[in-house]
């Protein structure tokens, strides 16, 4: 009779144990550190560095460009002059300078 009395009391047990593993395992799915929400970050991170990363790619090529153009075989004159007025401070009284 003790034991039938047990019995009833522990029925529900492994459905506890099951429900408590269940919920364990999905709160760690979403919040744990390799988990949904975790995977959001890393996306969001990824694209802004992938953003980052094109930007220093086109400055890059503008840059390359503006070296290219500097070697003596294919001086471009408004480059040249751009960079002497810049590296030697001097402007006309009529000359507009936008520098970048």
């Amino acid at each position: 009779m003790l034991f039938n009395n047990i019995l009833k009391k522990l029925r529900f047990l492994p459905l506890l144990i099951a429900i408590a593993l269940s919920s364990y395992f999905a709160w760690h799915g979403y919040y744990g550190p390799r988990g949904y929400k975790k995977l959001q970050e890393l996306r969001t991170e990824y694209n802004k560095t992938l953003k980052a990363n094109q930007e220093i790619e086109q400055e890059k090529m503008k840059l390359s460009l503006k070296v290219k153009n500097m070697y003596s075989n294919n001086i471009d004159a408004d480059l040249l002059d751009e960079m002497a007025r810049k590296v030697l401070n001097f402007a006309n009284d009529e000359d507009i300078i936008i520098f970048d």
